[in-house]
């Protein structure tokens, strides 16, 4: 895999992939998708756990919980355990796209053509850390959620 293969973000990957060697290898992937930045960390020798609520992605996410040192837990991560609705963007003819989806709704945006909700878990990431789930310190956070990133960022508690 390649720096190309993630959507676009080179100058942010480049970025990080400088700062790899300065902090923890250890990292959280909010919005994992089908898991192509957690594939580049663990590559870059990192580990780590995704987080993705749309079930179109489980089965990927699963078997690369399988095969590497990623682990997978299928929650939507919010600044509160909950259930919600969970936005799935969908294109023209109503099939589910790989992205855009969010607790936010995506309103006025030209990428998403239409929206189904389904019902999903939430947690924050304090919770998790409380539970065990996830160590308080973690080398890298990704989040991508669609407008729901600051949510996140109020739930982390003591995870750093």
């Amino acid at each position: 895999m390649t720096i190309e293969d993630l959507y676009s973000q080179e100058t942010e990957l480049a970025l990080l992939e400088l700062l790899l060697p300065h902090v923890q290898k250890t990292f959280i992937d909010v919005g994992a998708e089908r898991g192509s930045f957690a594939r580049w960390l663990l590559a870059k020798g990192l580990h780590g756990i995704c987080f993705e609520p749309l079930a179109k992605h489980a089965g990927a996410l699963g078997k690369l919980a399988e095969e590497t040192a990623c682990g997978f837990l299928p929650y939507a991560i919010d600044e509160l355990d909950r259930e919600a609705d969970f936005h799935v963007a969908l294109d023209e003819h109503g099939n589910e796209l790989d992205y855009f989806h969010s607790l936010q709704a995506a309103i006025n945006d030209p990428r998403v053509k239409s929206t189904r909700s389904d019902r999903v878990p939430c947690r924050s990431l304090e919770s998790l850390r409380r539970q065990g789930k996830i160590a308080a310190s973690i080398g890298v956070i990704k989040i991508d959620t669609e407008g729901n990133d600051w949510r996140v960022l109020r739930g982390l508690g003591e995870v750093r």
